[in-house]
């Protein structure tokens, strides 16, 4: 097999790191300070953290502009879905 379309973390464009860093505060900010609230399956918490991640575009990465989502390229909904 021959692998064309490997990525590695240097390879990533300006953007796609900025989009990734996005993730990682999202995360950091909204999710770990929760993640116990989260394991007791608390009423409520995780459709408003689906919400707050709706509105920063991390649910549509991949979904073109024009119906409402990011518009990104593979590498960078790969980098939110991670």
């Amino acid at each position: 097999h021959e692998f064309r379309n490997t990525f590695t973390p240097e390879d990533f464009s300006e953007e796609q790191q900025m989009v990734k860093d996005m993730c990682i505060r999202f995360v950091e900010t909204e999710v770990l300070p929760v993640v116990d609230r989260i394991d007791a399956l608390e009423p409520g918490l995780m459709p408003a953290l689906m919400d707050k991640a709706g509105e920063q575009g991390l649910l549509a990465a991949s979904i073109p502009e024009s119906l409402g989502g990011m518009g990104k390229d593979f590498i960078t909904a790969t980098l939110v879905n991670e």
